[in-house]
C-alpha cells in the first residue's frame, strides 16, 4: 500500500512538473520584428515624394496652396475672366497654349 502511494505521488508530481514547464514554454509572447522609427520629414522632403497633380483643360489650377493642381503639357493656368480676386492667391483655369496670344 505504501509503495502504491509513492508511485501515485511521483506520477502527480511528474504531471504537475511537465504541466508547469509546458505552460511556461507556450505562454511566451510571439516574437515580432523590432520597430524602426522613420526619420522626420520636413515639408520640402514630403513634397518631393508626391508628384504634383495635373489639371486638364477647363479645370481649376494654381493658387496659393502647396497642393494646387498644375496644368498638363500644352496648357497653362490663366485667370478666370471677370474675377476680381487676385490670380496668385485663388488660381484660375487651365487653357490651351495655342489659344493664348502671349504664350
Amino acid at each position: 500500500m505504501k509503495n502504491n502511494n509513492t508511485i501515485y505521488a511521483v506520477a502527480v508530481l511528474l504531471i504537475v512538473f511537465v504541466g508547469v514547464f509546458w505552460f511556461a514554454y507556450f505562454s511566451k509572447p510571439i516574437p515580432t520584428m523590432p520597430t524602426v522609427p522613420y526619420p522626420a520629414l520636413n515639408s520640402a522632403d514630403s513634397q518631393a515624394l508626391v508628384p504634383p497633380a495635373t489639371a486638364g483643360p477647363g479645370e481649376r489650377c494654381g493658387g496659393n496652396m502647396t497642393t494646387a493642381l498644375q496644368c498638363g503639357v500644352g496648357y497653362h493656368c490663366a485667370p478666370n475672366p471677370g474675377s476680381h480676386l487676385p490670380f496668385g492667391d485663388v488660381g484660375g483655369t487651365c487653357v490651351s497654349n495655342a489659344l493664348s496670344p502671349d504664350k
